[in-house]
């Protein structure tokens, strides 16, 4: 039987400030905590059966802006988030089969920004548009799934372009340090338009038509980096009336067919290399 025991405090800090009725500035400061836990499967080494807490800092200011009498509302946040021993999704060497386990990266880090804006030029005309960057990487991490056993040689080696580096448990595995956290998109975007009139048919209040664009750059399956969905880009068309009582739509997504995969998922293949 293992027995651990974790506390943490996770204290939270805002300031803000409203000059006027139209005008919000703030800054804020967060540590977050997730317990650390057990690996229980048959095949990993006795080092890999307990993951650590991971926790992190997370640091924000932004600003929201309400202008020409509201017609245009922007906003714009910065943040850094600084996280220690953060949990990952890694496979032992300890076996061939259910040898996934959770590992713990030692400093990994996220900055970036969100900027989004919404205009009524006209009553009956909304548009929308907003950028966001997530800068998020390992700052260090050996991971041992990256390393297996080459069968050209015999030798212990890490994936193409890896540095190959051996734990104080003797393990051996890839140093990731520099790369992108996985399923993180460095690059999102979107924008949208509406136009919208009163009608009188069907009892409907109004009618409208809508078109969205958003963009969402590479997601990688896992810290080698090797592999990844590409860069997606989606227009999204709608058509419709609202009513008090009801609403009825018409709707047309990924209208230019944008094959991207919206997902990727980690694989191995135990009977060569990792």
């Amino acid at each position: 039987r293992r027995r651990r025991t974790w506390q943490s405090w996770p204290p939270r800090a805002i300031l803000d400030w409203k000059p006027t009725e139209d005008s919000l500035y703030y800054v804020s400061a967060a540590k977050g905590f997730k317990t650390g836990g057990f690996n229980d499967q048959p095949n990993v080494f006795e080092t890999e059966r307990i993951y650590e807490p991971e926790s992190n800092w997370t640091y924000e200011i932004g600003t929201k802006q309400s202008l020409f009498d509201r017609q245009v509302v922007a906003s714009l946040s910065l943040y850094w988030v600084d996280w220690t021993n953060q949990q990952v999704v890694s496979a032992s060497a300890r076996g061939a089969a259910n040898n996934t386990y959770i590992a713990n990266a030692a400093q990994s880090t996220s900055k970036g920004f969100e900027f989004d804006l919404t205009a009524r030029p006209t009553p009956r005309l909304t548009l929308n548009a907003a950028v966001a960057l997530s800068d998020a990487q390992f700052d260090s991490f050996v991971d041992p799934a990256l390393a297996g056993i080459d069968r050209a040689t015999g030798t212990v080696a890490a994936l193409p372009g890896l540095r190959l580096v051996q734990l104080p448990s003797g393990v051996f595995g890839a140093d990731v340090s520099g790369n992108r956290l996985p399923r993180a998109s460095k690059w999102q975007a979107a924008a949208g338009a509406q136009y919208s009139l009163p009608v009188g048919m069907l009892g409907a209040d109004e009618a409208y038509v809508r078109a969205d664009y958003t963009y969402r750059s590479t997601q990688y399956s896992e810290p080698s980096n090797l592999a990844g969905t590409g860069p997606q880009s989606r227009v999204n068309l709608r058509l419709g009336l609202e009513g008090e009582r009801y609403s009825l739509s018409l709707v047309v997504d990924n209208l230019l067919d944008d094959g991207t995969p919206p997902v990727i998922i980690r694989f191995s293949d135990f009977n060569s290399f990792f």
